[in-house]
């Protein structure tokens, strides 16, 4: 299947810095909790039956969607609908897998609830000393007022590349995370991420990280037993 590329995505910060300086980044702190580590996957590797209840294990903590048309499986964060109900923002990450595919899909939705118009044309994140710049596609972005819940909202998408997938990981290890949501006429507002918004991408991240290190065997073991 042919993934289309739908944004440009910029990382700034002192991770450019330290690329463009030729030196090594620095090491991330303590994994968030409940996140299981790449090297805790290697190990499970040539345990099938580990890696199908890890697997299950984390597939339990997000929302899963099967295709019978397309046979596909899509799984999102329960963030995103109790951001909806609260009114408030959120980063929501969703994975896709097809049945028999070695391939991982990861995307990302940036949503946006508030008393303000704003028309979404670029989403920041401050973590710690890094500062990361999402430039939405008009394509994948739009913006409106709901009548029914009297608040403005905003949504942009973002498909991932696996080295993108990384910048989550060092978000995760800054102690206080801010997006801002920028429009082009200047309106703009930012959101501190909570306890519930790590724990929801950590989540996520988890659960791509073992879905990548299974066979398309295991994931239907989970999936399906």
């Amino acid at each position: 299947m042919k993934i289309s590329e739908k944004c440009k995505v910029i990382a700034a910060g002192t991770i450019v810095a330290a690329l463009m300086a030729g030196t090594a980044l620095p090491a991330l702190a303590i994994s968030p909790a409940g996140c299981t580590s790449l090297a805790q996957i290697e190990e499970m590797n040539d345990d099938e039956e580990a890696q199908v209840q890890a697997l299950k294990a984390a597939i339990a903590k997000v929302n899963v969607k099967y295709d019978e048309v397309q046979r596909s499986w899509q799984f999102d964060s329960p963030i995103y609908d109790k951001a909806e109900k609260n009114k408030t923002c959120c980063l929501s990450p969703w994975i896709y897998i097809f049945d028999g595919c070695k391939d991982v899909y990861f995307d990302e939705d940036f949503s946006y609830n508030g008393s303000s118009c704003i028309d979404l044309n670029t989403v920041y994140v401050r973590a710690g000393d890094n500062l990361y710049s999402y430039e939405c596609d008009p394509d994948y972005t739009d913006y409106a007022y709901d009548t029914d819940k009297k608040v403005w909202w905003a949504l942009s998408n973002f498909e991932m590349e696996p080295s993108e997938i990384d910048w989550l990981r060092e978000m995760l290890s800054a102690k206080t995370i801010i997006t801002r949501y920028s429009g082009a006429s200047g309106a703009q507002y930012d959101y501190t991420w909570t306890a519930d918004d790590r724990q929801a991408v950590t989540d996520m991240v988890n659960l791509y990280d073992l879905l990548v290190a299974a066979s398309p065997e295991v994931r239907e073991k989970a999936l399906r037993n």
